[in-house]
């Protein structure tokens, strides 16, 4: 009787660590699991920031090349205006020049 008692006994703690073995595998893997919860809901966040990012990135690059045009079309006006003004002030010139000859003109006269 003692022989089967000691063979329940060995078989009873050989049962025991593996059932502990499978606790502890069980908690760790359970850990694992809310860690890697945890990690796909920071990767989720960090996508829909990265998206929110891209998206803020291509209304500012939108923004940009509004701007590049509108400055492209100032600069068209502001040459076109200066070239308008040397023009004024040719005929300026050339009035000046006039009035000073038709002066000349008449203080000979």
């Amino acid at each position: 009787m003692t022989d089967i008692l000691d063979q329940a006994l060995a078989a009873s703690e050989t049962l025991m660590r593996h059932l502990y073995s499978l606790r502890k595998f069980a908690t760790e893997n359970g850990k694992l699991d809310d860690k890697h919860k945890a990690l796909r809901g920071g990767i989720e966040a960090a996508e829909a920031q990265r998206d929110d990012l891209q998206r803020q990135l291509e209304a500012k690059q939108s923004e940009n090349a509004n701007l590049a045009q509108q400055r492209k079309q100032l600069d068209q006006q502001l040459a076109s205006l200066k070239a308008e003004i040397a023009d004024k002030r040719t005929e300026l010139n050339a009035l000046t020049n006039a009035t000073a000859q038709i002066k000349t003109m008449l203080e000979a006269a």
